[in-house]
C-alpha cells in the first residue's frame, strides 16, 4: 500500500530532516532522526521513499515555500499510467544490533539478493544533449534508487540493467532507428546490452552509457559502469567496450573481457588494467565474490549501498585483503561474515558499523 504523500511532505518540509538527508545535520539532529527511525517498523520505508523524492526533486535544504514548489513540479512529472515500471527491490537492512554471532556463514560461498519488491517510473526532463538525440515523441524516463535498494530494468531494445543503490538511470522509452541507443548514469549499474540491428545495416546499433566523465560505447556485451563524482570506472565481464573521456583531445580505448579502466573527464589517456573483477561485477548476484579485495574497498561499497558509516578501530584492517564469497542477503549478515573472516568483532549501532578488536 503506498505511503501517504502528506506524511512524506511533512518530513521534506523539515529543514533538520533535509540536513540529515544531506549529511550536514548536527550530531544532536542526527541522533534525533536515528531515534525517530527506530520508533516504528514503517519508518525505514518512509525514509527510503522520502530520500528518493528528495533526490529526484533536488531538495537542497530549501525553506518550506521552495519545497512545496518542487513537490508540485515532481508530481507533474510522474507518468506511471500505461508504463511498465522498473522492479525496485529493497535490500534487507534491518536495524537489529549484530554484536553477537548469528550463525553467519563464511565458507567462501555466499551472497543473497533482494527482499521486498516495488516499482516506480519517473518521466523527467533530460539535459539538452541527451534529449536532442532521441525521438521527440519518446517519453523520457528516470529511475532512481535509494540506499538499500536495487532496480531491475528492461530497456526498450531488450537490454537488461541492474541499477545499484543510490543511483540514477535516465533513458527514453523508445529509440529512433537513426540514433544511438543512449542512457545517462549517475551511480553504478550492471548492463547486459542486447545486440540490435537496424534495417539494411551491416553492423549492430551502438549502445552508449554517458557519465559525467565521458562515454562507454558497446554493441552487445556485459559490463559494469560506476560513477559517483570521483571519476568513472568501467569493468568488462563479456565482449568488448570502447571508453572515451569527455576531453576533446582524448582518444578512445578498447577494453576486452576481464579488463578494467578508470578515467576522469579531463584525462586524455586511459590505461586498461587486468585484475580480478568479481568484486566489481557480482554485487547484484547471490554470491558477492571477493578476489584479494582490500577491506577499504569493501567498506566503501557498504557505505554506498546501505547509507551507513563504517568505523574501523584498527586502521591497518583497511589494508587487509579478502578472497572468497559472501552471502549478499542483508547488511547484518554481510558484516558478521566479514568480521568472522577477519577474526575481529563487529557491532552495529543504528547507522554506524564498528569493526575492531576493541568493540565490546
Amino acid at each position: 500500500m503506498p505511503l501517504p504523500s502528506q506524511d512524506i511532505m511533512v518530513l521534506l518540509a523539515d529543514e533538520s530532516f533535509q540536513r540529515w538527508l544531506a549529511n550536514t545535520a548536527s550530531e544532536a539532529e542526527a541522533q534525533h532522526w536515528r531515534a525517530w527511525l527506530e520508533e516504528a517498523p514503517a519508518r525505514p520505508e518512509i525514509l527510503a521513499e522520502a530520500k528518493a523524492l528528495w533526490r529526484a526533486a533536488q531538495f537542497q535544504a530549501e525553506p518550506l515555500p521552495e519545497v512545496e514548489t518542487e513537490w508540485l513540479r515532481l508530481q507533474s512529472r510522474l507518468n506511471l499510467a500505461g508504463k511498465k515500471p522498473a522492479v525496485i527491490r529493497r535490500l534487507d537492512a534491518s536495524r537489529a544490533e549484530v554484536g553477537r554471532d548469528r550463525n553467519a556463514r563464511f565458507s567462501w560461498k555466499y551472497l543473497g539478493v533482494f527482499a521486498a519488491a516495488a516499482g516506480i517510473g519517473l518521466a523527467v526532463l533530460w539535459p539538452k544533449e541527451f534529449a536532442s538525440e532521441q525521438n521527440q515523441t519518446a517519453t523520457l524516463q528516470t529511475v532512481t534508487t535509494a540506499y538499500g535498494e536495487r532496480a531491475h530494468l528492461k530497456l526498450p531494445d531488450g537490454t537488461t540493467v541492474v541499477l545499484n543503490a543510490q543511483s540514477t538511470l535516465r533513458y527514453p522509452d523508445s529509440w529512433r532507428e537513426a540514433a544511438a541507443r543512449r542512457v545517462e548514469l549517475r551511480g553504478e549499474a550492471y548492463f547486459e546490452a542486447a545486440s540490435h540491428m537496424l534495417p539494411h545495416a551491416e553492423t549492430p546499433q551502438p549502445f552508449v552509457v554517458q557519465t559525467g566523465d565521458g562515454e562507454v560505447t558497446v554493441v552487445g556485451t556485459k559490463f559494469v559502469v560506476y560513477e559517483r563524482n570521483a571519476g568513472t570506472r568501467v569493468v568488462v565481464e563479456e565482449g568488448r567496450v570502447q571508453v572515451k573521456a569527455a576531453a576533446i583531445s582524448a582518444a578512445p580505448v578498447l577494453l576486452s573481457a576481464g579488463q578494467l579502466a578508470r578515467f576522469r573527464r579531463s584525462e586524455e589517456r586511459i590505461t586498461p588494467e587486468n585484475a580480478g573483477l568479481g568484486f566489481y561485477t557480482t554485487w547484484w548476484q547471490e554470491e558477492w565474490r571477493l578476489e584479494a579485495t582490500p577491506f577499504a574497498e569493501v567498506i566503501q561499497r557498504l557505505e554506498e549501498t546501505y547509507g551507513v558509516r563504517v568505523e574501523v578501530l584498527d586502521e591497518p584492517l583497511r589494508r587487509r585483503k579478502l578472497s572468497g564469497a559472501v552471502e549478499n542477503r542483508d547488511l547484518d549478515g554481510i558484516i558478521v561474515a566479514l568480521a568472522k573472516a577477519l577474526r575481529i568483532n563487529v557491532r552495529r549501532e543504528g547507522e554506524v558499523v564498528k569493526f575492531g578488536e576493541d568493540v565490546q
